[in-house]
């Protein structure tokens, strides 16, 4: 059988003419003045909210969303509308744009636009920020997130090394079943708070309670509007350690560790904010304060670090408006610590955008594109001038 160029002409055409009718309908500019108005009321109704919700709560609910809920309905939250504007925009350059020279500083100008929402949405999806805590005279390179929390397992056994089983982000919830080679027993979440609180029992434990729980028990607070007051809680129920099988309470960063045996290791369960290692290590030489006279109001403080990462090993300063960038990282001289007879200690924050250049390389764009239009626009002015 034979085929010629009129048996495939017919089919080519049709699938191209498909392709072009869908980037001309994903690249309408309808599109992007309703998502763009749909946007601009998400974030006043995300301000609005966070006078009863909190900054960072109102943040997740309207702005770092796929979706945002208004009772039972669904609706566009801001990273899905984000999303489309990028789409919209990067559609309209290829399907709508007449490519022209005379165009070129509007083109520049639509690139570094799409750029700016390219970075909002890598800033909302990657960004993190924690605090890195480093007493006098010590090296860490443990760095606690200040939102995400993990229900972690430490085999203590070793004096040594600690060898750390964590859980987190969607695990920690009502009925999880959380497992691992690692543990020798399972446990299942019985109750979990985002904010909470313990009270003494009121009524006498049952015999099914351990440590800590076998005297308090978790009460559920609703949150608060300032997030860091919130105080995760939950109950877990221990399977498999023997005779220690049992429930326990947790509390977000609580001072009394919950402490089991089983198979011979010696395993402590912690509620915490969830923890990661920096790619450097910071030891910690001297940490200064300056108080105003008369005060004890801190006026300036700062903190003589060595950065320590394989061969490298030097001296840095983080002081007020002075961080220390290194790898991605951007760690900040944020608080302190003092008094207890303990030793001075330093509290960093510690921030990792992968966005954060975005904004500045968007508006060296823009500026370019504007710039070139106006240019290309002086020989048309000038024929007008002497027409006139």
């Amino acid at each position: 059988m034979t085929t010629t160029t009129a048996d495939i002409a017919p089919s080519s055409r049709r699938t191209a003419f498909s392709v072009r009718a869908f980037g001309r309908v994903i690249s309408d500019p309808k599109i992007f003045f309703w998502a763009t108005g749909w946007l601009l009321i998400l974030l006043v109704a995300g301000t609005v909210a966070q006078a009863s919700i909190g900054l960072f709560q109102a943040q997740q609910e309207y702005f770092s969303s796929w979706l945002t809920w208004i009772g039972p309905i669904p609706l566009p939250g801001g990273e899905l509308t984000m999303g489309i504007i990028v789409v919209n925009l990067f559609a309209a350059l290829i399907w709508r744009s007449l490519w022209r020279w005379r165009r070129a500083g509007i083109l520049i100008a639509h690139v570094g636009a799409l750029l700016l929402f390219v970075g909002g949405f890598v800033t909302a999806l990657s960004a993190t920020e924690g605090s890195l805590t480093i007493p006098e005279g010590t090296a860490s390179a443990s760095v606690r997130d200040y939102h995400a929390i993990e229900l972690a397992v430490v085999d203590t056994t070793n004096p040594d090394i600690d060898d750390v089983t964590a859980f987190g982000g969607g695990l920690l919830k009502d009925g999880a079943i959380l497992t691992d080679p690692a543990l020798p027993f399972r446990m299942e979440v019985e109750t979990f708070y985002r904010n909470s609180t313990a009270a003494r029992r009121m009524a006498p434990a049952t015999g099914d309670e351990k440590a800590f729980n076998s005297n308090w028990e978790l009460k559920g607070l609703s949150l608060d509007p300032e997030h860091e007051r919130n105080r995760a809680g939950m109950v877990v129920r221990l399977t498999g350690a023997g005779a220690q099988d049992g429930s326990y309470l947790l509390l977000q960063d609580m001072n009394v560790p919950q402490v089991l045996r089983a198979n011979g290791h010696r395993y402590q369960i912690e509620l915490r904010g969830r923890q990661y290692e920096l790619p450097f290590t910071l030891q910690l030489v001297d940490f200064e304060k300056k108080v105003h006279p008369g005060t004890g109001m801190a006026k300036a403080f700062k903190s003589t670090v060595n950065l320590i990462d394989g061969d490298v090993n030097r001296r840095v300063i983080i002081q007020m408006n002075e961080p220390l960038r290194h790898k991605g990282y951007t760690l900040y001289q944020s608080s302190y610590i003092q008094g207890g007879g303990g030793p001075e200690t330093t509290v960093l924050a510690v921030v990792k955008n992968e966005g954060r250049l975005f904004p500045y390389i968007s508006s060296i764009v823009i500026s370019i594109g504007l710039l070139l239009h106006l240019l290309l626009q002086v020989p048309k002015l000038i024929g007008r001038s002497r027409n006139a």
